[in-house]
């Protein structure tokens, strides 16, 4: 299951760097088509990618290590409350504050 959601998460995450969004130009302003695939911050989203991506691997692996020290199950519950602390706020870091295109400065939604 976990695989599963690891999975999905990747595949949003690609979909989204690297989807017809995100291949506009600056000649698709002037009503020029871009050129199929070309995507002038492809580096940039690469990039910001694999550092989400290292991010999230090294917060797995000390939860994992937490977990294989735990000597009872008060100590993993422990161990899980922080991580999904911390993945919780590495999302809610990460969001614009009306949402995915939302206006800077415009409240969250309900």
């Amino acid at each position: 299951m976990k695989r599963i959601a690891i999975a999905a998460i990747v595949w949003l995450a690609l979909g989204l760097a690297f989807g017809p969004a995100g291949a506009a130009t600056a000649n698709a302003a002037e009503g020029e088509k871009p050129a199929p695939g070309a995507d002038p911050n492809f580096k940039q989203r690469k990039a910001r990618l694999l550092e989400m991506f290292d991010a999230r691997i090294a917060s797995i692996e000390e939860a994992k290590s937490c977990v294989e020290k735990a000597t009872n199950r008060d100590g993993v519950k422990a161990c899980m409350e922080k991580h999904n602390a911390e993945m919780r706020k590495r999302r809610e870091g990460g969001r614009n504050p009306g949402g995915p295109g939302g206006a800077p400065g415009r409240p969250p939604g309900p």
